[in-house]
């Protein structure tokens, strides 16, 4: 199993508990407001192979790279991001992009910053 080449804040692999369902890719909450300092991705990984997970600004540029690694057959891939970008800071309010892309496929998640 390759390594983990980069992670947000909280990396959880295997059973998770959860508000929701891990089986599609789901961020939450989709719309973050003022005092809310973070949002959960959690996926479960329909093939085995590396899953990427990053974050866009509405313009397409790359604000942060959440995950980058290998997960089996099955795994359970949830994280929190932090709504911080690459560089450490609060990103502005505004629409964003989670991208995950798995060996199964990729899926484009809202999420909407109202600070």
């Amino acid at each position: 199993t390759p390594p983990a080449t980069n992670t947000a804040s909280v990396l959880v692999s295997g059973p998770v508990a959860s508000t929701g369902n891990c089986d599609e890719p789901t961020a939450e909450p989709n719309v973050i407001l003022g005092s809310t300092t973070s949002a959960r991705v959690c996926l479960t990984a329909k093939k085995a192979g590396r899953v990427r997970v990053r974050l866009y600004a509405a313009g397409g540029a790359v604000i942060r790279i959440l995950h980058d690694a290998y997960a089996g057959d099955g795994e359970v891939v949830s994280l929190s991001w932090d709504t911080r970008n690459e560089a450490g800071r609060d990103v502005a309010s505004g629409y964003y992009v989670v991208r995950v892309e798995t060996a199964a496929g990729a899926k484009n998640l809202p999420i909407v910053i109202r600070r």
